[in-house]
């Protein structure tokens, strides 16, 4: 092979108590496939299992708000706090963990930005005080 740039890409790494089959990991990609309760469609999940297909250590479900409530900036996100979606993720985290990857999500507050909150009439909340 000779002089390789990355020469431990393709090894496995051990992070804390979990271990990864290889260095790459997939950055959070947004669900823009999600149904009317911001819950992950089959299909989203299909795109999910097919970055874990191609080999991929950690895949990540990016956008996923803590607080629908307050924490909000757009419409499409994955809303960590919905009950439906229980059943969703775990589909999505078996799939992604059947092919050998990490199934990981990308937790946000859009915190002084949270438009889509605001206008549903909540409370946002930023970094200081006294600003509505």
């Amino acid at each position: 092979m000779g002089n390789l740039k990355y020469p431990h890409l393709f090894e496995p790494i051990k992070l804390g108590k979990v271990t990864f089959k290889n260095r790459i990991f997939g950055s959070p990609i947004s669900g823009r496939d999600l149904d009317a309760d911001n819950v992950p469609t089959p299909e989203l999940i299909a795109y999910y299992e097919r970055k874990a297909i191609g080999g991929a250590a950690s895949i990540c479900a990016g956008d996923c708000v803590v607080d629908t409530l307050h924490g909000r900036y757009g419409e499409n996100h994955i809303c960590m706090d919905n009950p439906r979606l229980l059943r969703s993720m775990t589909v999505l985290a078996n799939t992604v963990s059947r092919h050998g990857a990490v199934a990981a999500v990308e937790l946000q507050h859009a915190g002084l930005y949270a438009h889509t909150s605001f206008g549903c009439g909540s409370y946002i909340f930023g970094p200081c005080e006294g600003i509505n």
